[in-house]
C-alpha cells in the first residue's frame, strides 16, 4: 500500500526558474489540458506518464490553470475555491434534465417538483435568451417572468417569448 504524498507546493515549484520554464512549455501544456478534462487528483497525476517531465511539473501546470478558472466562495471567514469542469457542467445538467422530468420521483416533494420544474425551465429560458443577446439581469427577468409583467423591450420580448415556448413544450410532452 503507498501512503499518501501531499501534493507538490506551487509556491516551491515555481521558484526554481528551470522548472518554471518548462511549465509554460507546449507538452506539459497538452498533459495538463488531458488531465484536468478529467479533473484528475494529485494521487493520480503522480502515477501518470508525464513524458520527461516530472509529475510535479506537471501538476503545478494543471494547478495554474485550475485556479485560474476557480471560483471564490465565501462563508464568513474561510474561503473555498473550486473549479467546474465541462465534465461536472454536463454531468449537474444531466441532473437538472432528470429532475426536472420527475426521473427521481421520491427526492422533492410534489410542491418542491414544481416549483424546482417551473424554476429551472425559466433559468433556462433566461440564459438561452441572454446567449441569444437579450440583455438585462436574471434577477430582473426572473421577476418578470413571476409577477407576469409585461415585456417592456426586445429583450424581454425574447424571454418571454422563449419561457413561454417552454412551459408548452413542457405541458404537451404527453402528446
Amino acid at each position: 500500500m503507498h501512503l499518501p504524498r501531499d501534493p507538490p507546493r506551487i509556491e516551491s515549484i515555481l521558484s526554481d526558474e528551470r522548472i518554471s520554464k518548462d511549465i509554460l512549455s507546449e507538452e506539459i501544456e497538452g498533459y495538463a489540458k488531458d488531465f484536468n478534462k478529467r479533473y484528475l487528483h494529485w494521487s493520480e497525476v503522480r502515477y501518470r506518464d508525464t513524458g520527461q517531465f516530472d509529475p510535479d511539473t506537471v501538476w503545478a501546470r494543471m494547478k495554474l490553470v485550475r485556479m485560474d478558472d476557480s471560483v471564490t466562495l465565501v462563508f464568513g471567514k474561510t474561503q473555498y475555491r473550486y473549479c467546474m469542469s465541462d465534465r461536472i457542467m454536463k454531468m449537474l445538467r444531466e441532473f437538472d434534465v432528470r429532475a426536472a422530468a420527475d426521473f427521481f420521483p421520491n427526492v422533492i416533494d410534489p410542491h418542491g417538483k414544481v416549483y424546482y420544474s417551473v424554476s429551472s425551465l425559466m433559468e433556462e429560458s433566461i440564459a438561452s435568451s441572454q446567449m441569444e443577446g437579450a440583455v438585462t439581469t436574471t434577477k430582473k427577468a426572473k421577476e418578470m417572468l413571476r409577477k407576469n409583467i409585461r415585456p417592456k423591450d426586445g429583450s424581454e420580448r425574447m424571454i418571454v417569448n422563449n419561457y413561454r415556448a417552454m412551459m408548452f413544450i413542457k405541458d404537451h410532452t404527453d402528446r
